[in-house]
């Protein structure tokens, strides 16, 4: 009988043991692979989340600037200092052009308890030589408050059309325009101007801490559609990536929430128009957080409310959207290195704003 391992045998075990070992080489090179993908798309993860946090943090400090800000800049003139210095001046936010401490900033504005529109871009009344601003000047400025009170205007957030045919002597109620108007008196329409601007931003408020998609449709970026229509995940389907933590799109994580805070302000007014007289008053105001939200024409705003013997005042700031994003976010986002290895999508409340 013939002992050992015949020729063909002997290929045969050779054959199996190669093919258990091509087997146990093509699983480790799997699972070395499959780590490797990890590891980088972990990597690719935690500088996304550096990213959101380092635009979160850049953009909580421009805000938390503004949150700083005293109620009465907001007015074309300030006291410096105490009443008693009775030193006047004018607001820092009436410096012409306007100096853009953030990226897209139009201008600043105020409606105060009656619905009245103002800036600090010019004193309230035609008072340009009280306060030596040349006529181009003063031109210009008017021409930057109007473009702020018209986009307001076209957001439905303050209603002008009665209020400026009522300060025309030569023009009746009943002339003007809006159909709505036209059998109220001048009390009635003011009060109605003034509960609309109230009862706008309210609606803007409550929006602005939704968590639910309000779609921007007169924005130029409306047609990039929303960002629940995008397949986000599509690309990281292996079961092994699924099952990692789900923060794998990068989010700026919510504010800490602020509180009204109290103030006492020193406010300046002209007696008259184009008199040099002002008249100093000293209040106690409670002045709320600043809102961000999405207005209708794709415009951001930045808005609070200021109290005054229960009386409220809308205090707030208009940005471009693009402008604001790309001196912000695209900024940021191209000095990182995953600007060369991905692209950015950008979203607000559900509406796409670019990519």
């Amino acid at each position: 009988m013939q002992s050992g391992l015949t020729k063909k045998r002997l290929r045969l075990w050779l054959s199996l043991f190669l093919l258990l070992l091509i087997a146990l080489t093509t699983l480790l090179g799997y699972q070395a692979l499959s780590q490797m993908k990890w590891e980088a798309f972990r990597q690719y993860q935690m500088l996304a989340e550096e990213l959101a946090g380092r635009i979160d943090d850049h953009l909580s400090t421009l805000i938390e600037r503004e949150e700083q800000r005293s109620l009465s800049e907001y007015n074309f003139l300030n006291i410096l200092g105490d009443e008693e210095s009775n030193f006047i001046q004018r607001s820092p936010l009436s410096k012409f052009p306007v100096t853009a401490n953030i990226p897209g900033l139009i201008g600043y504005f105020q409606v105060d308890h009656q619905g009245r529109f103002s800036s600090p871009l010019l004193p309230i009344g035609p008072a340009k030589e009280a306060y030596g601003i040349p006529q181009r000047e003063y031109a210009e400025r008017l021409k930057l408050q109007q473009q702020i009170q018209q986009l307001l205007s076209q957001n439905e957030l303050v209603k002008t059309t009665i209020k400026e045919q009522i300060a025309r002597p030569d023009q009746s109620i009943s002339e003007a325009p809006d159909a709505p108007f036209i059998n109220l008196t001048k009390t009635e329409a003011l009060q109605y101007e003034d509960n609309f601007s109230k009862k706008s931003f309210d609606r803007l408020e409550r929006r602005a801490i939704s968590s639910k998609p309000t779609p921007a449709t007169h924005s130029p970026s409306a047609a990039l559609g929303q960002a629940a229509e995008l397949e986000l995940t599509a690309q990281f389907q292996d079961k092994q990536l699924m099952a990692a933590p789900q923060e794998k799109i990068a989010r700026i994580k919510a504010p800490a929430k602020r509180e009204r805070r109290k103030e006492k302000t020193v406010v300046a007014a002209p007696l008259a128009i184009a008199d040099e007289a002002v008249r100093v008053t000293t209040f106690e105001s409670e002045i709320d957080p600043f809102y961000f939200a999405q207005l209708n024409s794709g415009h951001f705003v930045l808005f609070r409310k200021v109290w005054h013997n229960g009386q409220r005042t809308t205090q707030g700031i208009l940005f471009e959207q693009q402008a604001l994003l790309n001196g912000v976010i695209k900024r940021l986002f191209e000095t990182t290195a995953l600007s060369k290895m991905s692209s950015l999508t950008v979203a607000f409340q559900g509406n796409l704003l670019a990519h």
